[in-house]
């Protein structure tokens, strides 16, 4: 494994033009709309190309059957064994919060990151915001209750568990009586907390948080209008609350039998989320998000001279879990070895899952800018397909016209009328085109029967494809079927 080199091939797309290891690291996006077979066509390609390199790595699921068809896939190339199917009832759970807290390094468990996992669910059931002139207070006022709730939970338990953070949540202070209340005291999870935690020997560091967090509930939260603070607890609350149920509780909040880092090393996991978004809704959508912001950062950090492996990432329909986020990890992917491999149907959608307006469509093209190679198939939406235009760029062509006129007379007079009396005029005209104009994409060959090949155009920038001597290359992707 670790003797894969940056230029070797891995994706043979015509005779003489292939997608090489490092290539891939730089990042790729698949556009295409319903049935045109990017799923099953260059998907499937990088996909198998992966597994045939023998790397590890993260799959997200959409449908119902990925995970089925991706242990098809496994098994004959001959690492099925190597799968860990994460999904309900099974074997496989990571408890997040403590992994974050347990896990090597120095950045283990400091109060950012951890709130940095728990806002970036916050993103994603936030879409639909109205995004109003208030919208950065509500969100300082959440930020600022999370980290304090974090502070103290693991100032008295070394840990960080979602149920003691909604316990800690709802048994605070809501006004200065209730600190001088035994009633309070005897029934509040805070009180515990904050007592358990002053007995504890913390660092100077942790000392310093714990004390700061007590401040702000017994110096602001307590102060807080009625209704301000039943908006911001209800938000947190909700959240949580989402976090302790049913299948997310399952299997990202009770124990830990994998990790990320089983991607790497002698494991070279392949870690398949099966909690589909067309199947599980918001639910998957959360759990999917939350694991794969911690895989994330445990590729972003390990040390690729020890562990020099490449490992892959993959996310169909990747609209459904993208997060402000991504745009950072995807800025130093390539340094962390791991190729990227984002899928959806079309801008507009990406768009609108990063907040919609000018200010999504500019965190989605900074997510899409570090994304090297693009694989754009079939489309009926012209934003995308403007797009893509306009990303392979135009070039000077020439165009000729020729045209005849006749010499003035009456219609019987005409009809005689020498050839040598008729002028004909020919030009030739250079102008700037578009190298592959927007109605090309709407063209392009869809998945399925009778060929079983999905077209598409692919994108490369700084690059010359032996074929075209172009930037860009027309590939016929052949279809593993499902």
């Amino acid at each position: 494994m670790s003797g894969l080199r940056h230029d070797q091939a891995l994706v043979l797309l015509a005779a003489r033009d292939t997608l090489t290891l490092g290539q891939l690291m730089q990042g790729t996006l698949i556009t295409g709309c319903t049935g045109c077979g990017k799923s099953t066509g260059s998907l499937y390609a990088l996909t198998m190309a992966f597994l045939l390199a023998g790397m590890g790595g993260l799959i997200l699921t959409c449908k119902r059957d990925d995970a089925e068809t991706i242990r098809r896939y496994a098994r004959q190339v001959g690492r099925e064994h190597q799968l860990i199917v994460v999904r309900p009832g099974g074997p496989w759970r990571c408890d997040l919060l403590n992994y974050e807290v347990q896990r090597p390094g120095l950045g283990a468990g400091l109060t950012e990151n951890l709130y940095r996992l728990l806002a970036s669910l916050s993103e994603l059931g936030e879409r639909a915001g109205t995004g109003g002139q208030n919208e950065g207070y509500w969100n300082n006022a959440k930020a600022q209750l999370f980290r304090a709730l974090i502070d103290v939970v693991r100032a008295a338990y070394g840990t960080v568990t979602l149920q003691h953070l909604h316990e800690v949540l709802q048994t605070a202070p809501l006004c200065l009586a209730d600190l001088e209340s035994e009633r309070w005291q005897e029934h509040s999870a805070f009180f515990t907390a904050v007592t358990i935690a002053e007995q504890q020997p913390l660092s100077a560091r942790d000392r310093h948080d714990f004390e700061h967090s007590l401040r702000y509930f017994f110096s602001e939260f307590v102060y807080l209008a009625e209704k301000t603070r039943s908006i911001v607890v209800s938000s947190v609350s909700g959240l949580l609350d989402i976090l302790l149920r049913g299948v997310l509780r399952e299997l990202f909040a009770t124990d830990t039998t994998f990790i990320p880092e089983m991607c790497f090393g002698a494991s070279r996991a392949i870690i398949v989320l099966d909690i589909p978004t067309k199947e599980y809704g918001d639910v998957g959508r959360y759990g999917q998000a939350m694991f794969r912001l911690i895989w994330q950062r445990a590729m972003e950090r390990r040390d690729v001279q020890q562990y020099p492996a490449p490992v892959f990432l993959i996310a169909d329909e990747f609209q459904s879990v993208v997060v402000s986020e991504d745009k950072d990890f995807q800025a130093t992917a390539r340094s962390s070895r791991v190729c990227t491999v984002y899928a959806t149907q079309n801008l507009p959608g990406l768009y609108a899952a990063l907040g919609g307006g000018d200010a999504g469509k500019q965190r989605a093209e900074a997510i899409l800018a570090n994304l090297h190679t693009k694989i754009l198939h079939a489309n009926g939406d012209s934003v995308t397909n403007d797009w893509a235009s306009e990303l392979i760029s135009k070039s000077w062509q020439f165009r000729s016209s020729v045209g005849a006129n006749s010499a003035p007379g009456g219609e019987q007079l005409a009809l005689f009328r020498n050839l040598y009396d008729r002028s004909v005029n020919a030009s030739v005209n250079e102008t700037l085109e578009y190298d592959v104009p927007p109605q090309t994409f709407t063209r392009l060959q869809m998945g399925g029967p009778p060929h079983f090949c999905s077209e598409a155009i692919v994108f490369q920038p700084g690059r010359t494809f032996a074929l075209t001597g172009k930037t860009y290359l027309p590939v016929l992707f052949p279809q593993g079927v499902r």
